[in-house]
């Protein structure tokens, strides 16, 4: 394996044991299966989309909120819930009455509270994926990697959700294991349980892969899971919800418009904006990749062996398409330019068709 190809797609050190697992019942099952450097390079050579694993973080610290996390995931009652046993949780009256189970065996408190008793956890894969077989998956990823916690499972997915077309699965998982050990995540087993989940979905005919941003040259981040959810409690009827979305959305308008504000001022003076420092430093860090990059595909192609050549030719390809790096304020400058140009050509190529049809009514006279 080239140096170049593990540095640019690291691999788990270890391969880390499912969460809870006696130590009498461990076996070559109890690993959770992880990707190799080569595996994630022919992901990005076949543009296969990434498998997303979310990681809320332990904020469910009493009955009430757990009752409400678990109500939204089963939208009132209206989605049937999974329980780690495969039991089904059909209606409201069925998930409140397995919540109190958790309530009396963790001494969960009604409010309040300062210890996590409960965490959310999110699957997803793009809109297109087959159903079935994307909850099947989450099922074996469920059971392989939460068999010693309590959990329920909930699909939204085109069919059952319309506010959704993206399949994925919520899961409300409690942190007290069955031996009365809290759940611990750290950083490298979140990376081999995301892994994990490409390899369950593999099993059930799904291709994906699970890479850094880094390594695919990502530099603008998404929307995060946290606004989204602020934008839902701007609607919510609970007051103290309500006027922390208002907040926070009054302090994010203000952001955007002040970085509106400097595009338009750039855009009229015919100046360009400069880079910040977070873009410099993402600069110095794109030169490196493509070095890395080059150095990677120099070596599969020198091995000789034909599958390595195609896993070359495919990162060839896939790097040519980053596009700049540029902050969200110079790309909208880039944007308007472009669009400023493109129109220009379309109006010269207008009038010299005009003038062209001049030329011609003239000589027919």
């Amino acid at each position: 394996m080239s140096s170049a190809l593990k540095e640019l797609f690291p691999t788990v050190k270890r391969r880390p044991r499912t969460l809870h697992v006696e130590r009498r019942e461990r076996t070559s099952a109890s690993f959770l299966r992880v990707l190799s450097s080569k595996d994630k390079a022919r992901g990005i050579a076949k543009r296969l989309p990434e498998a997303f694993v979310h990681f809320g973080s332990g904020t469910i610290k009493n009955y009430e909120h757990l009752r409400r996390a678990v109500s939204y995931i089963a939208r009132n009652g209206n989605i049937t819930l999974e329980k780690a046993d495969k039991s089904l949780l059909t209606g409201r009256a069925d998930y409140d009455s397995e919540l109190y189970k958790w309530k009396l065996s963790q001494t969960i408190p009604d409010q309040g509270g300062s210890l996590s008793h409960a965490r959310r956890l999110i699957l997803s894969m793009p809109a297109g994926t087959p159903e079935d077989k994307f909850k099947n998956a989450c099922r074996k990823w469920a059971n392989d990697t939460l068999s010693g916690y309590e959990f329920v499972l909930g699909f939204h997915t085109a069919s059952t959700d319309q506010k959704t077309n993206q399949p994925h699965c919520h899961i409300i998982v409690s942190t007290i294991g069955k031996d009365g050990k809290r759940m611990h995540i750290d950083n490298q087993t979140r990376d081999a349980m995301r892994e994990h989940f490409v390899a369950c979905l593999k099993d059930f005919g799904i291709e994906a892969t699970a890479t850094r941003r880094w390594s695919r040259g990502k530099v603008l981040k998404g929307v995060p899971i946290s606004e989204i959810h602020n934008e839902r409690k701007f609607a919510s009827s609970q007051e103290r919800a309500k006027a922390h979305a208002i907040a926070r959305k009054k302090e994010r308008l203000r952001a955007k418009d002040k970085q509106i504000q400097s595009v338009i001022s750039a855009f009229k003076e015919g100046r360009n904006i400069e880079d910040t420092p977070g873009i410099t430093k993402i600069k110095k860090n794109r030169e490196k990749l493509l070095q890395l990059v080059g150095k990677a595909i120099a070596e599969l192609e020198q091995s000789g062996n034909s599958e390595d050549l195609k896993i070359a030719a495919g990162l060839k390809d896939y790097y040519k398409t980053l596009g700049p790096v540029e902050s969200l304020s110079q790309r909208t400058l880039r944007e308007l330019r472009e669009t400023q140009r493109n129109n220009q050509k379309q109006a010269d190529h207008i009038r010299r068709m005009q003038a062209m049809k001049k030329r011609k009514n003239g000589l027919e006279r």
